[in-house]
C-alpha cells in the first residue's frame, strides 16, 4: 500500500527520532549520495551529493522523475530492479550498479537500499545510500597486483559476508562464536588493506572484474 501524494514527503513526516536538527538538513551532512523515492520507484527527494550526479539544484527538480528521466536512464532497468528487492520489504546491501552522473563520467556505485514506513508501519517507498568508488585509486592496484589466499573457512566466511550477512549470521550457519567470524573478517580486512567493509566488498568487486584470483590454503 502506498501513500497518495507522496511528492510532498518529507524525512520528517515519517516519525524518524531526531534531536535539535530537520531530518532534512541532517541528510545534507552525511558523506555520501541519498536518495528516497514512492513505492513505484519515483523519486521523492535526494542529498547534495545525489542531486549533483543527477545534474539539479534542488530537490524540487527531482521530484517526480524515474531513474528513466536522469542522466543513468540507460542502466535504470538494472536500479530498478534492485528497487524492486527493497519494495518488497528487504534490505538490499552492498550491490553494485553503473550510473553515468550528469558530468558525463560512467562509473560504479556500492548501494544499499531499505524499505520506507511512515509512522503506522505502512510501506511508502525506499530509502537509498550509495558511495563512489574509483578503480584508479592507488591502494586498489597495489591489491590488485597480487594473488590473495585465505584459509578454507575464512573464504567461507567471505562468500557469506558478500551475499550481506552480518557477523552474527555468519556465525549462526557455519557454527561458529560470532567472536570467530569477527577475527576472520579482520584479518581478511588486513589481508585487503581495508578498514571497512565496504571497502572491502569494492576491493573483492574490482579483484573479480580484474581476474584477480582469490584461493584457499
Amino acid at each position: 500500500m502506498c501513500i497518495k501524494h507522496a511528492q510532498h514527503l518529507k524525512l520528517s513526516d515519517i516519525g524518524i527520532p531526531y534531536m535539535k536538527h530537520d531530518i532534512d538538513h541532517l541528510l545534507q551532512q552525511i558523506p555520501c549520495g541519498i536518495f528516497w523515492k514512492d513505492c513505484h520507484s519515483i523519486y521523492l527527494g535526494g542529498n547534495k551529493i545525489f542531486l549533483k550526479a543527477a545534474g539539479f539544484n534542488s530537490s524540487t527538480d527531482l521530484v517526480g522523475k524515474t531513474d528513466y528521466d536522469l542522466p543513468w536512464y540507460e542502466y535504470a532497468a538494472a536500479h530498478l530492479a534492485s528497487d524492486a528487492q527493497a519494495l518488497s520489504g528487504h534490505l538490499l546491501i552492498n550491490a553494485i550498479e553503473t550510473r553515468r552522473q550528469a558530468s558525463g563520467k560512467v562509473g560504479n556505485i556500492i548501494v544499499n537500499k531499505s524499505p520506507l514506513f511512515d509512522k503506522n508501519g505502512i510501506l511508502i517507498g525506499l530509502i537509498g545510500s550509495y558511495m563512489e568508488f574509483n578503480e584508479q585509486d592507488a591502494m586498489q592496484q597495489a591489491i590488485l597486483r597480487h594473488e590473495i589466499s585465505l584459509a578454507p573457512q575464512q573464504l567461507t566466511c567471505l562468500s557469506l559476508v558478500i551475499q550481506g550477512m552480518t557477523a552474527k549470521q555468519v556465525a549462526n550457519a557455519l557454527g561458529l562464536s560470532q567472536r570467530t567470524v569477527e577475527f576472520y573478517i579482520a584479518l581478511i580486512k588486513r589481508k585487503f588493506n581495508c578498514r571497512t567493509t565496504t571497502e572491502l566488498l569494492v576491493k573483492i568487486y574490482l579483484a573479480q572484474n580484474r581476474g584477480l584470483s582469490i584461493t584457499s590454503l
